[in-house]
């Protein structure tokens, strides 16, 4: 959803942006019969709501993570970064995910208020648009989509990556947006 915010921002409040990454972003067209997007919403915030938020351990937390197919493909040291900066010990000892599953889901369910694709041909700063080489193929439609709506953007797909690009791949991807940026020669 960073995305998204990000590419509304370019588009109403073009002074604040000067190139834009839109990784992923989701954003997709308005649809005629919206009861599948209203279907996925619903599964989206459904799922936040019933997230387990609380472990014994950290190192229980990265063990359940790691068994879940979100984070399968995930580095190592990315992995035990979220488990270390996204959750926090209690008093009691356990670990609790820092942000409660009920703001996930108010964010899941505010998600579709701004008219996002509406305003994609205003963005005039340089963009980029990344997915993955291996996200939903969904997904990657929504990205192509949203590079052909902003005038000159380019697409990139980063090889061996899923949906949660930064995660799987942080090293491409940086290289793929310091090239897009010119500090760089591009991804290898």
């Amino acid at each position: 959803m960073g995305g998204a915010t990000a590419a509304y921002l370019a588009a109403t409040e073009p002074e604040y942006v000067s190139a834009a990454v839109l990784i992923e972003p989701i954003i997709f067209p308005p649809v005629v019969d919206d009861s599948s997007s209203d279907r996925r919403q619903r599964e989206f915030v459904s799922g936040a709501t019933r997230r387990r938020m609380v472990w014994p351990s950290r190192q229980e937390l990265l063990r359940s993570y790691r068994r879940r197919l979100t984070f399968a493909s995930w580095r190592d040291d990315v992995l035990r970064l979220y488990a270390e900066h996204g959750a926090f010990r209690r008093d009691d000892g356990q670990f609790e995910l820092k942000c409660p599953g009920k703001i996930e889901a108010q964010a899941f369910q505010n998600s579709l208020s701004l008219d996002t694709w509406g305003v994609l041909p205003d963005i005039r700063c340089p963009t980029l648009v990344l997915h993955g080489q291996h996200t939903e193929h969904h997904l990657v439609l929504a990205a192509r989509g949203v590079a052909e709506r902003i005038p000159g953007a380019h697409l990139a797909a980063i090889a061996g990556a899923g949906h949660l690009v930064p995660m799987e791949r942080p090293q491409a991807v940086v290289a793929e947006i310091m090239a897009f940026l010119g500090h760089g020669a591009g991804p290898k």
